[in-house]
């Protein structure tokens, strides 16, 4: 699927964005909290599904629509986007996640 330069520069802006350790502690802050409720146990999970929502929101914004209103090959392509990135991304989590936990807390 063929997407002007300018979007594809915002959605690899916020892949590079999403694990930085400064959205990664506000992330982690959010998902302890999550987390003591028993609603959810990953935070290699939720990160992902932090992302996915954030490349959803800005191609629907981008676009003037709504996330709901992506379909068929968008869809495929910000998926395909999301899992070129996801061995790159997964290592940045992971050694965030590795740290000592004082850092986190």
């Amino acid at each position: 699927m063929n997407i002007d330069l300018e979007l594809r520069e915002i959605l690899d802006e916020i892949l590079d964005d999403s694990t930085k350790n400064e959205n990664l502690d506000g992330l982690y802050s959010t998902w302890l909290y999550l987390k003591s409720e028993d609603e959810l146990t990953s935070f290699k999970d939720f990160v992902f599904g932090f992302i996915n929502g954030s490349l959803l929101n800005a191609y629907s914004c981008y676009n003037g629509r709504k996330s709901s209103e992506i379909q068929g090959k968008e869809r495929k392509f910000l998926n395909e986007l999301l899992f070129q990135r996801l061995y790159g991304l997964e290592y940045l989590i992971d050694k965030f996640n590795n740290k000592d936990n004082s850092v986190h807390g």
